[in-house]
């Protein structure tokens, strides 16, 4: 058996490896413009006997977490031909770039599962996702009027409307627990991306305040990003939305769990439709050090944590969080150090994210406190969360 990356010439063969265990397989050429969001470079896979039997894509992406921005191991297209199941084969790919992933500082990885149960072996942990709104045009009528001076909208189409599109997005993406920034994304991933997207860009006084991304099909209008900086760019953006009337009927948009929706419509003729997106995200802390380092807590102290990780032995031993000035910090201790907190890595990986109560986590067996005053600072620091993400890998 040998762990290997993929060469440019394998895209193909990787590609009817994934396509076999998630689509319709189709015993004809695979056309270039399918593959070129591929990079060789993070493709991951097993070769027996000269075969490729199973692989997966680690792509290298970054995430707002708590607020801070961490390197992060996007994991997708997991495939195994049915032949070579149940042998190991994910496992022994996990164990192998998860040395990569630490060898390029990725502190995180996240993924979504086929079943949780199965990525729970392997350290990550559940939490939750987006949820998809359905709304008809009728309900943004009342944003229609001039638009207002010193204001434009500009709609663009290509990678360089991409780029302008993007510049404002990551900025703006630290602000929600959880977003994918792919600012050093593969460019052939890019070029993807923006195939049969427009970007809308709105802008007061020639500095962006709003953006909106999108597919248009026939009369469905299915947002990927949409974000405003104040009330004042929600209404430019909504009426250049609005202006759709008789073109579109339907608006299809991801929105963050817990959002109050219903202030930005009126006189909704029609029923809005909520679907939560299929399967939870899943998240696993990477290195124990870079995930917990320079975080943005309150309640200056210190805590001194044991961490267990069966797959990622660099992180076993007993380590110092500590908090000062609303930022964090944490180094190795000396392993005779009596520990306040002990626990696995899904533990440490579900506090991290927020995925859970502390009290659930531990509930779960996953983190063991010993104090009750340590108890209250961790609840201080770490409160749960939801996720909200929109780029998918």
């Amino acid at each position: 058996m040998e762990i290997r990356k993929i060469t440019r010439d394998e895209t193909k063969k990787y590609h009817r490896l994934s396509q076999y265990a998630f689509g319709s397989w189709q015993n004809k050429d695979i056309e270039e413009e399918r593959i070129n969001w591929m990079n060789p470079e993070e493709c991951y896979v097993i070769i027996e006997d000269g075969e490729m039997i199973s692989g997966l894509i680690s792509h290298s992406l970054k995430q707002s977490v708590r607020g801070t921005v961490k390197k992060l191991s996007g994991i997708g297209n997991v495939a195994t031909y049915p032949e070579y199941r149940n042998k190991g084969c994910v496992k022994e790919l996990f164990k192998y770039t998860f040395k990569e992933m630490k060898a390029v500082d990725q502190a995180v990885s996240m993924l979504q599962p086929f079943k949780e149960s199965f990525y729970n072996k392997f350290g990550y942990v559940s939490t939750n996702r987006e949820i998809n709104l359905k709304f008809h045009v009728d309900g943004i009528q009342h944003y229609l009027s001039k638009t207002p001076e010193d204001w434009t909208v500009e709609r663009k189409t290509g990678l360089s409307a991409q780029k302008e599109f993007n510049a404002f997005f990551f900025r703006e993406a630290v602000n929600w627990h959880g977003m994918v920034i792919s600012d050093e994304i593969y460019q052939g991933f890019s070029e993807h991306l923006a195939k049969d997207t427009i970007y809308i860009l709105v802008k007061y006084k020639n500095d962006i305040k709003a953006v909106c991304c999108y597919k248009k099909q026939e009369s469905v209008i299915r947002i990927n990003n949409i974000f405003w900086q104040d009330i004042a760019a929600r209404k430019v953006l909504f009426n250049f939305l609005a202006r759709h009337r008789d073109q579109v009927g339907n608006f299809e948009m991801f929105i963050p769990m817990g959002t109050n929706f219903y202030s930005w419509f009126s006189d909704m003729k029609s029923q809005y439709e909520l679907k939560m997106c299929e399967g939870p995200w899943m998240v696993r802390i990477i290195d124990i050090k870079s995930a917990f380092s320079d975080l943005k807590l309150i309640s200056s102290s210190n805590v001194t944590m044991e961490v267990k990780d069966d797959m990622c032995d660099w992180n076993n031993g007993k380590y110092k969080l500590a908090v000062k000035d609303g930022k964090s910090n944490i180094s190795r201790c000396k392993q005779s150090s009596k520990a306040d907190v002990t626990g696995d890595i899904k533990g440490y990986s579900a506090l991290l994210y927020g995925a859970l109560s502390l009290e659930e986590i531990c509930d779960k067996g996953w983190l063991q406190v010993n104090d009750s005053s340590i108890h209250k600072i961790l609840q201080e620091w770490f409160p749960q969360l939801l996720l909200f993400n929109t780029f998918m890998f």
